[in-house]
């Protein structure tokens, strides 16, 4: 499973979530049985090679359609505003889909 999160740096443990249409940097966080297997950072979402399962944004007002024409889900974090918030909140089914 492959999430992918705009943040505002690269740094996992300092970086929050912003908004897509903010200037941001692109954090990748592949998944496997609840773990995170590993992650990456990217300037440009166009330079992520591998299949995106889900995006993840802060609020449901933000414009994902190229991304829901990609098939590509979204799920927002609302309370959530670090990595690892908003990973333990994926683990445990507390993020809501559009």
């Amino acid at each position: 499973m492959l999430l992918l999160i705009p943040v505002d740096k690269k740094d996992y443990e300092k970086a929050n979530i912003v908004r897509i249409d903010a200037k941001n940097i692109w954090i990748t966080v592949k998944m496997d049985n609840g773990y995170i297997e590993k992650y990456s950072f990217f300037d440009n979402k166009d330079d992520i090679e591998e299949f995106v399962d889900y995006l993840i944004v802060k609020d449901n007002k933000e414009d994902i359609e190229e991304f829901l024409d990609d098939g590509i889900d979204v799920l927002v974090a609302p309370l959530q505003n670090d990595i690892e918030e908003i990973i333990e909140a994926y683990k445990f089914k507390e993020l809501h889909e559009i």
